[in-house]
């Protein structure tokens, strides 16, 4: 149903933006669906593994944000000053 809705063309602003999110979520769901996959083929002890690493990922996820964000104000703050 969610991949009909995406096909539909937007007949305005507000009906694309929904179509955009609703593609987000269905890429989302798409990723989902594939790690669960993925997840179901492994043993005990490398599920036990891969749940103690989440804090870990999240983690490193949030500090590359941070990075990513300071690179770019740098690059930014340095395309002013030329």
């Amino acid at each position: 149903m969610l991949r009909d809705m995406l096909m539909d063309v937007p007949a305005s602003p507000g009906e694309r933006h929904a179509q955009e999110r609703m593609r987000q979520m269905h890429e989302l769901i798409e990723l989902l669906v594939g790690w669960s996959d993925d997840v179901q083929k492994l043993d005990n002890e490398s599920l036990a593994q891969l749940l103690a690493l989440g804090a870990g990922v999240s983690k490193l996820l949030t500090f590359k944000s941070k990075v990513v964000g300071f690179v770019e104000g740098k690059k930014r703050a340095s395309a002013v000053e030329d």
